[in-house]
């Protein structure tokens, strides 16, 4: 293990191991919405390219190789350069879907298990007028109106409610993919006002319900406003997955009849949805 973080520091100190630089205008950063769309395509040379510069945005100016050790020691960092690792050792046009998303689930599992010396903004290193501007829409996503449903989500008392992401009634601001665990995924794009989705409920027995959201965020304070009918809306911290599947901490919120729960979004980065969970207390 220390032989090969060795050889990975030395390959960075000598700038053999990230020579794939694509000049970009925009910022981007390692996410499970471009990751999706790689999968979903089958074509991983977009998101190598996108990765290469990243890494290279994340390099200190002045590399050394306790500074390179220390990077190395940041999940977001890691977890992209074994992404980076994995693709280009075998083509990013050459791996099928299923061996992509076991390989680089695999690895993004791994990294997740080891615990984090610290949590980082991934923009921290971009310039400002950088940071703001809008990424590459992913691949395969679609304008949300294809998942609408037609009819109100039952909630029933004494079971937890499974709520799928794509089973809105309404929604403003958001996309939808495939998601390569299964299913579909709601995407809350960055650097939008407010970008909302919205659920119709028919609630058999009212009462207070936790609810829970699992979503994937690359980073750090991000947070939803959840709506429940006429109540006043109420902020849900969203957990730092690194960009992995990960449920957020149960919040009440008081459900009656017939009635829309709002998942809402402000102004911040990008974040994906997979399901909701009601459960009456």
């Amino acid at each position: 293990m220390k032989s090969t973080r060795r050889a990975i520091i030395s390959s960075l100190l000598t700038g053999t191991l990230l020579c794939v630089v694509t000049a970009r205008t925009h910022a981007w950063e390692p996410n499970v919405m471009d990751l999706n769309g790689a999968i979903t395509s089958g074509d991983f040379t977009q998101y190598l390219n996108n990765t290469s510069t990243w890494l290279n945005q994340q390099a200190p100016n002045k590399p050394s190789e306790a500074a390179l050790a220390a990077l190395l020691k940041n999940p977001a960092f890691a977890l992209a350069l074994a992404e980076w690792q994995l693709i280009a050792k075998t083509g990013g046009d050459k791996l099928t879907k299923p061996e992509t998303a076991t390989a680089i689930m695999a690895i993004a599992h791994h990294i997740e298990q080891s615990p984090a010396d610290h949590q980082t903004d991934v923009t921290a290193s971009l310039k400002p007028e950088e940071a703001e501007k809008e990424p590459t829409p992913p691949a395969k996503s679609t304008q949300a109106t294809s998942e609408v449903s037609k009819g109100p989500i039952i909630v029933a008392p004494g079971a937890t409610n499974h709520i799928d992401a794509a089973a809105f009634s309404g929604m403003s601001g958001v996309n939808l993919t495939d998601c390569f665990t299964g299913g579909k995924q709601v995407n809350f794009q960055k650097n939008i006002d407010d970008s909302w989705v919205d659920y119709t409920l028919q609630v058999s027995t009212a009462g207070t319900y936790a609810l829970t959201i699992k979503v994937a965020a690359a980073n750090v304070d991000q947070v939803f406003h959840i709506k429940s009918g006429d109540a006043e809306p109420i902020t849900v911290k969203v957990p730092w997955s690194k960009g992995l599947w990960e449920m957020t901490p149960a919040v009440d919120i008081v459900l009656k009849g017939r009635q829309t729960l709002r998942i809402s979004a402000p102004f911040q980065r990008g974040i994906a949805m997979h399901h909701l969970e009601l459960k009456s207390k």
